[in-house]
């Protein structure tokens, strides 16, 4: 066949949007863009010292919504897994449910200039789409450009950094395993 086999289209992992971020995050401090930090927290702001020089370019980021995809709760994706290794006598059944989330992040790019923050945004949007194999295998279900912002609430970052807001569209898939009796 001309196509993949099915177990070699799975995902190896479970990935939520925080697994996302840490991927991401790791992706970024290997590629050898030493300007450029990373923020970890959700919203985290940038405290510097006005009289500072700025010489980096901080990328934080913030959830902006995240919402079933099409199950309102959880559904059995599979129930006929028996444990392996175990008497017969003792096998309970594994079920295993899913519900499918999309939520929209948003990245902010805070770079010294226009440039340079042009330079970053794009830099940004390669690593995403360079690696989407990677956030794929590790259990990002699909990763979607949504659009470029200009997000007023940065307006206090204005005055020392050129900003840039990217949104993308990130679907993830929480699964849940539980144990019954057969």
């Amino acid at each position: 066949s001309k196509y993949a086999p099915r177990s070699v289209l799975k995902a190896e992992a479970n990935a939520s949007i925080e697994d996302f971020i840490e991927m991401l995050a790791e992706v970024i401090s290997k590629s050898g863009m030493d300007h450029i930090v990373f923020l970890h927290d959700d919203g985290e702001r940038i405290k510097k010292d006005p009289d500072e020089q700025v010489d980096k370019t901080y990328i934080r980021y913030k959830i902006v919504s995240r919402k079933p995809l099409r199950e309102r709760k959880p559904t059995v994706r599979d129930d006929e897994i028996r444990e392996i290794g175990v008497d017969r006598n003792e096998q309970r059944r594994v079920r295993i449910s899913a519900q499918r989330f999309t939520s929209i992040i948003q990245f902010d790019i805070l770079s010294v200039n226009y440039k340079q923050n042009t330079e970053d945004m794009n830099f940004l949007e390669d690593v995403i789409f360079s690696y989407l194999h990677y956030f794929k295998r590790r259990g990002i279900r699909e990763i979607v450009f949504e659009a470029q912002k200009t997000d007023e609430a940065l307006d206090v970052y204005r005055e020392r950094f050129s900003v840039k807001s990217l949104q993308y569209l990130i679907e993830t898939e929480k699964q849940y395993v539980s144990f019954e009796d057969i």
